[in-house]
């Protein structure tokens, strides 16, 4: 049988078309941020919220002066601090307890739950300068960690400093990005509030992901990048379907160059 004779049947084409698709992912279903260029103009807001502290959050707080005597006086409290312990491996470390309270020796008890990072410094200081000169106070999270998994190159648990805001794409970035075949329209955020499990779902293939309340991830946040539907169904129920469309696909064009070759 000739190659013209087989490029003459119209179910071969139909087939050949079918595979090409069922291989490919639309671009429109992979590209972050799009928008139109009258958008593109326009500016965008992202939402930030800082991080209010809650029960179980563990705070590493160094406290200096540039006065000898407090200083001397600091150290000796700090070494309390250490052969005492506080639920913590870590040195400075402090444990905010299931009533929402840190205990320093110097201080006593301070509420830390539902304040940011900033106000319990603020707080700290106030305190301190009552009873020492010179005071300086540092804070910040001990285990901030943000977990990505599903369709990322590098999923993982990845920390979060306390100085950062940490944005959905910079978790991409570290997470060496997504694959191809991730679901970018339906991110899904996993979050504990006041001890409750809630999830969150962004796009990142619109650019109004920008000004969303989510686009700035908190610590303990989870992202689960789920796959295509399209992709999971083909994965799964024929497992080597990716590699036959690429080999029919490469015989469908050396037919194509067979057939114009002997017109």
């Amino acid at each position: 049988m000739k190659f013209s004779s087989v490029m003459k049947k119209p179910y071969f084409y139909i087939v050949s078309i079918l595979l090409l698709t069922i291989s490919c992912i639309p671009s429109k279903k992979v590209r972050y941020l799009q928008t139109d260029e009258n958008a593109l103009k326009n500016s965008y807001l992202a939402f930030y919220e800082e991080y209010k502290l809650k029960s179980g959050d563990n705070l590493y707080i160094n406290i200096s002066s540039l006065n000898n005597e407090t200083q001397m006086a600091l150290l000796g409290g700090n070494q309390i601090i250490q052969t005492q312990g506080l639920a913590s491996k870590y040195k400075d470390v402090y444990l905010i307890d299931i009533q929402g309270n840190i205990t320093l020796p110097e201080i006593g008890k301070i509420t830390a739950k539902n304040l940011t990072i900033k106000e319990i410094n603020d707080t700290l200081i106030y305190k301190l300068s009552r009873f020492y000169n010179q005071v300086n106070v540092q804070v910040r999270l001990a285990d901030g960690f943000i977990t990505i998994l599903g369709e990322v190159n590098r999923p993982g648990r990845y920390q979060l400093e306390y100085e950062d805001k940490m944005s959905i794409y910079d978790l991409l970035g570290l997470a060496g990005d997504l694959k191809k075949q991730a679901n970018r329209n339906t991110v899904k955020i996993i979050r504990n509030i006041d001890n409750e499990n809630k999830i969150f779902t962004i796009d990142l293939t619109k650019v109004e992901v920008l000004e969303n309340e989510n686009y700035y991830l908190q610590p303990n946040d989870v992202v689960y990048i789920e796959p295509l539907r399209a992709v999971f169904w083909q994965q799964d129920s024929f497992p080597f379907m990716s590699t036959i469309s690429v080999v029919l696909a490469t015989v469908t064009s050396l037919l194509v160059i067979f057939t114009y070759i002997n017109k």
